[in-house]
């Protein structure tokens, strides 16, 4: 009777480390009218995604004028404290992870020299199952090569 026990837990463990938890993400846009660009969506795939899995988001947004280049910033805030930033390269692709495997993700940034006008940017994120349960914000800020910011967008994660 323990074995079956045993053997019982074994498999709800097992089930649910590849099963993941759900996540809960919503998007709040962050850019100022006298920013270089505006956002105007953020949708992401799968719809009800689980951590685990590879969530893709896809931004859309409009550039007002042409981006040679640039960088971004990336910041994870818990309880109001930010304890996580990346800076890295605004045009082509970029991957890199938070400690210990708990997040990776990977961007395709603008293909620059990016002309004025609709622009699309995708980020595959995936958040490790051991990752801790609760709420943060993500919050993305771009800028020109000038220092002028681009878009902004804070995105809500709960898992």
């Amino acid at each position: 009777m323990q074995l079956v026990c045993h053997l019982v837990l074994l498999c709800c463990f097992v089930f649910s480390a590849v099963s993941g938890r759900p996540v809960e993400l919503s998007w709040k846009d962050c850019t100022n009218p006298w920013d270089k660009g505006n956002l105007t969506s953020v949708s992401w795939v799968p719809a009800h995604p689980a951590t685990g899995e590879n969530i893709t988001a896809t931004a859309h947004g409009y550039i007002k004028e042409q981006v040679v280049g640039g960088t971004f910033e990336m910041t994870l805030t818990i309880n109001n404290a930010p304890i996580w930033r990346h800076r890295g390269p605004l045009c082509g692709y970029s991957h890199f992870e938070l400690p210990q495997g708990l997040v990776q993700v990977s961007t395709d940034g603008l293909t620059c020299p990016a002309k004025p006008g609709p622009f699309k940017a995708t980020t595959s994120v995936v958040i490790s199952n051991s990752s801790p349960r609760g709420g943060s914000i993500v919050s993305f800020l771009s800028k020109d090569t000038h220092g002028n910011n681009l878009v902004c967008v804070e995105m809500f994660v709960v898992s």
